[in-house]
């Protein structure tokens, strides 16, 4: 077992002990968020080598549409994962929906946290699209 194994693991093993140490509101929902990203986790490690060369050989063919449209793309997704795990998290920690949130809001609060989540969103954006320059080049 190397690093990588050893530390699935133990985050697995963090995340399935969690609800013990902290009140969640939907302990079930938990439960079910983490089984399902499991298969996620194992897959990657078993064919690490095999995602690498197929994410650099999709990469390599994406880059040709221009620098600007993959951060854009790139910080969309990241947009997406954000707000999956911020509403999520909020479901199951404490119980509320994602209509609950945005009702208790007002309409300032709700663009200021919408304008800082795509701020943070154009950032990875950014970042993201330099890693994958980065890996890209040196494969």
């Amino acid at each position: 077992m190397n690093v990588k194994h050893v530390s699935v693991v133990l985050i697995i093993f963090v995340l399935l002990g969690l609800p013990g140490l902290i009140d969640l509101y939907h302990v079930g929902g938990y439960y079910l968020g983490v089984f399902l990203i499991m298969p996620y986790f194992f897959y990657r490690l078993r064919w690490e080598d095999a995602y690498q060369r197929r994410a650099r050989r999709k990469w390599g063919k994406l880059r040709n549409r221009g620098r600007s449209a993959l951060i854009w793309r790139e910080g969309l997704q990241s947009f997406v994962i954000f707000l999956v795990i911020i509403l999520f998290s909020q479901y199951v920690g404490n119980g509320r929906s994602p209509w609950e949130i945005a009702s208790s809001l007002s309409t300032g609060q709700l663009l200021a946290v919408c304008l800082l989540l795509l701020c943070f969103s154009g950032f990875t954006g950014v970042a993201r699209w330099y890693e994958k320059e980065k890996t890209f080049h040196h494969s």
